[in-house]
């Protein structure tokens, strides 16, 4: 269950806020802005610039419902403003119905595609987010098994050869085949973990292949 503190988190929220604050405004101002040029300049300049704030910060949702708002302030008032020629009490008033259900219709449309495209944006770049931390991890774990695994082998290695080169002593022939099979048993192992690692960083993308033309 959300804490009361993330919940005030979540309402809080930059885009939450110039949305009221934006349909606010245009509530006030709704009456006044068809009133006065200026005071419409003002209300409108205001709705295009919240709609384009909020697109830049990705919610569309919210956008789309702005300019929604705006469009149907403006639909009504010209709406109401428009005198008809002759008025067919039964006809018109059905018309009228169905024309703004289909308004009304289509602009819900409207703000629920808008809200998909804005869940579906975030849901990608939360994937986005977890990829890249996957790559980091990837290149984290493959930095420590460079160093926890390939060095020891380096020195087992390192040490087998010293002892099968006579630098340390000669060597009897059962001391040498015992040598030469932790030697050999080391390279394999070694080899083995170079091409793990390798197709690792390839998986995670740490390795950029560099094609070249073969001669035929």
């Amino acid at each position: 269950m959300a804490s009361p503190q993330n919940t005030l988190l979540r309402l809080l929220k930059p885009d939450r806020l110039v949305f009221a604050a934006t349909v606010f405004f245009l509530a006030t101002m709704h009456q006044h802005a068809f009133e006065d040029r200026f005071v419409l300049i003002l209300y409108y300049l205001a709705a295009v610039g919240a709609a384009f704030a909020l697109v830049r910060r990705g919610s569309l949702g919210f956008a789309t419902a702005v300019v929604a708002i705006v469009a149907g302030t403006m639909f009504a008032q010209l709406y109401y403003a428009a005198k008809p020629t002759v008025w067919s009490p039964i006809f018109d008033a059905v018309r009228d119905m169905i024309a703004l259900g289909s308004i009304l219709y289509l602009t819900l449309r409207v703000l629920m595609a808008s809200y998909r495209l804005q869940r579906e944006e975030k849901q990608r770049a939360i994937e986005n987010q977890i990829q890249e931390q996957l790559v980091a991890m990837r290149a984290q774990a493959l930095r420590q098994t460079s160093h926890e695994v390939r060095t020891p082998l380096s020195t087992i290695t390192a040490i087998s050869e010293t002892l099968l080169d006579g630098s340390t002593g000669d060597l009897n022939e059962a001391q040498q085949d015992f040598v030469k099979d932790i030697d050999d048993s080391a390279h394999h192992l070694l080899a083995l973990v170079n091409d793990i690692l390798d197709y690792a960083k390839a998986e995670a993308g740490m390795i950029r292949l560099a094609p070249q033309p073969v001669a035929s």
